[in-house]
């Protein structure tokens, strides 16, 4: 198989144009030791022929560095939001992709769908992707390693997707395949792209997507949040006891729940997310549904607010915010007792989709009904960008 590819490639116009590179290549390197050698100030010294040597490995590594600038895979992933921003912001999304990876491809349900009702978009989505992947690993010279996200989706499909993504960006899909069980799965390394808000940027690498974000915040990540992230206005994470009677320790065998508030916007969420964990009822945030017996309302409220402004475009800060978000909810669950976790956050969508793959399994995201679409349905064929020559 790998002999047949190599004489479809070198019947190629690339695969003729690169035998007759490196034969040229390979002429010139030939000559490069005798022409150094007249060079007046070398004359065969040591010290000369060794400025000439780390000179020339200098050169040929950053060549080879701007040669393999784009590599692996950039995968634009679109479950909906109708505005006219939405679909240029999928765009920017494709157009970044292509810059910076060898591969693009667009996963939007809506338009593999066809109207198609009743199917969940986040199971599609997921599906559509493995195979993707998949099919390039199985088709491709060389198997990529990286695989990058950009995701516009409402916050709960952002959430149920980080649950699916988590640990397993590229497994492969048996269900897709005839391999049987015992293929290998493939696992690149996944990094979920967030979009910048600084002028004159369109994305940044935001999260890796791994077990380092169940981590402990470092000191110098501390630090880092003090002085980049974390509100400056009052105690940017507070507890706060909702429920009347009961206090902040908790006791084992009674039900409790913990309501999560993450505010990125100037804390603008904080009072209509404590008002809603505190009764249980309200006109703008989703309410769960909550079994009978179990408090219909949260009785702690774990606060934590961002300073006025974007979270700098930086790797460092997303995951140190992350990583302290998850922490410290992983503290108040043993240290108060918390059987049950309620999740409002009006962070981005890439943030979003982190907490769902770190506490997806024991805390349910509260989203606010005017920024999602019920979980479950399609947005109308013809409202996604439809990128022809791109899409899934």
């Amino acid at each position: 198989m790998r002999r047949l590819w190599l004489v479809r490639f070198l019947s190629t116009p690339e695969g003729l144009w690169t035998v007759l590179g490196a034969g040229g290549a390979a002429l010139a390197l030939g000559l490069v030791p005798d022409l150094v050698q007249l060079i007046p100030w070398v004359d065969g010294s040591l010290p000369g022929m060794l400025v000439w040597a780390l000179l020339g490995l200098v050169v040929v590594s950053v060549a080879q560095h701007k040669l393999r600038g784009k590599e692996g895979v950039g995968i634009v992933l679109y479950l909906g939001g109708n505005e006219r921003w939405h679909h240029s912001r999928v765009q920017a999304m494709v157009d970044h992709a292509k810059r910076h990876h060898d591969t693009c491809f667009v996963v939007e349900p809506s338009y593999l769908l066809q109207g198609t009702t009743g199917i969940d978009p986040v199971t599609i989505t997921h599906r559509v992707v493995q195979a993707r992947l998949e099919e390039a690993a199985g088709t491709a010279a060389e198997v990529p390693r990286n695989v990058s996200f950009y995701v516009n989706a409402p916050h709960p499909h952002a959430y149920e997707l980080g649950k699916i993504l988590w640990n397993q960006p590229a497994e492969r899909v048996r269900v897709f395949t005839e391999r049987g069980e015992d293929s290998p799965p493939l696992v690149l390394n996944g990094s979920l792209m967030g979009m910048s808000e600084e002028q004159g940027q369109v994305a940044f690498r935001m999260l890796r997507l791994d077990s380092r974000l169940k981590e402990a915040p470092t000191t110098e990540e501390l630090r880092l949040l003090e002085e980049q992230v974390l509100s400056t206005q009052r105690e940017p994470s507070r507890l706060e006891v909702l429920e009347a009677g009961q206090d902040d320790t908790g006791s084992p065998g009674r039900p409790k729940r913990l309501a999560l508030i993450v505010s990125f916007e100037n804390n603008a969420i904080t009072p209509k997310a404590l008002e809603a964990a505190r009764s249980g009822r309200s006109n703008g945030y989703r309410i769960p549904r909550v079994p009978p017996g179990e408090p219909s309302a949260c009785a702690l409220a774990r606060v934590i607010t961002t300073r006025a402004g974007n979270v700098p475009d930086q790797l460092r800060c997303h995951e140190a915010l992350v990583r302290h978000v998850f922490t410290t909810w992983r503290k108040d669950v043993h240290d108060h007792h918390i059987t049950d976790t309620w999740l409002f956050t009006d962070g981005p969508t890439g943030f979003v989709l982190a907490l769902g793959a770190l506490l997806g399994k024991n805390a349910t995201l509260v989203p606010w009904d005017g920024d999602s679409q019920a979980r479950g349905r399609i947005p109308e064929q013809g409202h996604g960008p439809n990128l022809p020559g791109v899409t899934a």
